[in-house]
């Protein structure tokens, strides 16, 4: 069981809340809602922070997986099955993130993983070259789509 501060969860759980269930909607073709990603963002760290405290480290990440799929459902009412690949493919882009930067921030500032455990706000600045990275691709993903454009329709199909 892990604690983690108020100011960690609003800069991490909360963009990564934002970031990665919109990126998984964008690559299955439904277009996120920006106030609906802010709110889905907000429940995300309130999520990651209750599951935190309740769930051992590691089992914290299923919790969290299985609250953005009903999230999913209940904002943009999709089948499960499209509910469960947008939440895995978000949860997958974190991971692929992390995998891609975390190593090389270690390298670049000479710390190692307990360390930035450890600080709250070295850990807040390991976490932004993967929030900056997802947010890359759901940029990139987002304007491949069309969505940018004004009568752009959702593309999933159900």
């Amino acid at each position: 069981m892990e604690t983690m501060p108020v100011i960690t969860l609003a800069l991490l759980a909360f963009p990564e809340g934002i970031l990665a269930p919109s990126l998984g909607l964008v690559l299955l073709g439904q277009k996120p809602r920006l106030k609906t990603a802010v709110l889905i963002g907000l429940i995300y760290m309130v999520g990651a922070f209750i599951a935190r405290r309740l769930l051992l480290y590691g089992l914290h990440s299923i919790g969290l997986l299985v609250l953005v799929v009903f999230i999913i459902l209940h904002f943009y009412n999709l089948p499960l099955k499209a509910a469960c690949a947008a939440s895995i493919i978000a949860y997958a882009f974190i991971i692929l993130g992390e995998s891609l930067t975390l190593p090389s921030f270690m390298r670049i500032f000479s710390v190692t993983i307990e360390e930035i455990l450890a600080d709250t706000w070295l850990r807040v600045a390991a976490s932004l070259p993967n929030q900056i990275l997802l947010l890359l691709v759901f940029c990139c993903t987002y304007y491949i789509r069309g969505f940018h454009k004004k009568n752009t329709k959702n593309m999933l199909i159900n």
